[in-house]
């Protein structure tokens, strides 16, 4: 339960930024683990990559959903 309760404290959030011409450059990131959820990702097998993929399905503002 442990793990779980560390890496529960693991965040994502969109990045978006508006172009002169209109547009929206949008980056979905991932919160830099620290040294503890870096280790049991490392016992896991795990990583967390630099950057998500942006889904364009998910309208909706996960804060309140």
């Amino acid at each position: 339960m442990q793990a779980l309760a560390l890496l529960s404290k693991l965040h994502s959030g969109d990045i978006v930024l508006p172009t002169t011409d209109g547009r929206e450059i949008r980056l979905r990131r991932v919160t830099e683990p620290t040294a503890e959820q870096k280790s049991l990702l490392d016992l896991l097998g795990s990583s967390l990559p630099d950057r998500l993929s942006f889904n364009r399905q998910c309208s909706v503002d996960s804060a309140v959903a």
